[in-house]
C-alpha cells in the first residue's frame, strides 16, 4: 500500500492548474488587444458599388412598363483612409493594452511561484507523513512482538494477567496510531495531487 504513496520527482506542467490556464488565456487576449490597436495605424482601403433605377411616370400603372421611362444609374468608388494624427488616442490605447499585458504576465509569474511553493509544501508534508507511517509501523510490529512474548510468559507462568492486558492495550494503541498515520499519508498524497493539478486524473 505504501508504494502508491512514494514521491515521484517530475517536471511540473503549469497548464495542469486551471488558474494558470486562465491567466495564459488572458495573456493571449491582451496580446490580441495590443495588436488590435496597432492595426489602427494602417491605411484602410474600401470599395463600394451601387446600382439602381428611377422612373418619371405619373400613373401607377406605368411603373411596370420597364422598356420606357426607366433610367438606370450606378456608382462605384474607392475610399483610402490614411490616419495622420488622432490626438494620441490610439497611442494611449496601445500603452494601456501593453500595461494590461504586463499585469497579466506578472500575475502568471506570481501564480507560478505560488504553485511551486504549494507543491513544495505538499511534498514535504507527504515525506513527513511517510516517515511517520514507517515509524508507526515499526512501533506496531514491536508492540505485536511484545504482546506475543507476554502471552508466552503468561502461559509459562512467569508473567501476570495485567502484563498481558497492558501489552494487548499497547498493541491496539499502536495499531490505531499506524492507521491514523496511514490516513494522514493518504491525505498528504491527495494534497500533493491537488497542488499538481492531477487530482482528477
Amino acid at each position: 500500500m505504501r508504494a502508491a504513496l512514494i514521491l515521484k520527482e517530475e517536471n511540473f506542467d503549469y497548464s495542469q492548474r486551471i488558474e494558470a490556464q486562465i491567466l495564459q488565456t488572458q495573456i493571449t487576449l491582451e496580446n490580441y488587444n495590443v495588436r488590435r490597436f496597432k492595426v489602427g495605424y494602417y491605411p484602410k482601403l474600401s470599395a463600394n458599388f451601387s446600382y439602381g433605377g428611377n422612373t418619371g411616370v405619373l400613373k401607377f400603372s406605368d411603373w411596370f412598363r420597364f422598356n420606357d421611362r426607366w433610367f438606370g444609374n450606378g456608382s462605384y468608388g474607392l475610399t483610402l483612409s490614411i490616419p495622420i494624427f488622432d490626438g494620441l488616442r490610439r497611442h494611449n490605447q496601445i500603452q494601456g493594452a501593453k500595461v494590461g499585458l504586463l499585469k497579466a504576465e506578472n500575475t502568471l509569474k506570481e501564480t507560478k511561484r505560488g504553485i511551486d511553493l504549494e507543491i513544495k509544501q505538499a511534498q514535504i508534508s507527504l515525506r513527513n507523513a511517510l516517515e511517520t507511517l514507517d515509524a508507526q509501523k515499526r512501533n506496531m510490529e514491536l508492540a505485536s512482538e511484545v504482546a506475543r512474548i507476554t502471552k508466552i510468559k503468561y502461559k509459562e507462568g512467569v508473567g501476570t494477567n495485567n502484563e498481558v492486558i497492558d501489552a494487548e492495550s499497547a498493541l491496539i494503541n499502536a495499531q490505531t496510531n499506524y492507521y491514523s498515520a496511514f490516513y494522514d499519508a493518504l491525505i498528504a498524497k491527495v494534497d500533493l495531487d491537488k497542488a499538481k493539478g492531477s487530482l482528477m486524473k
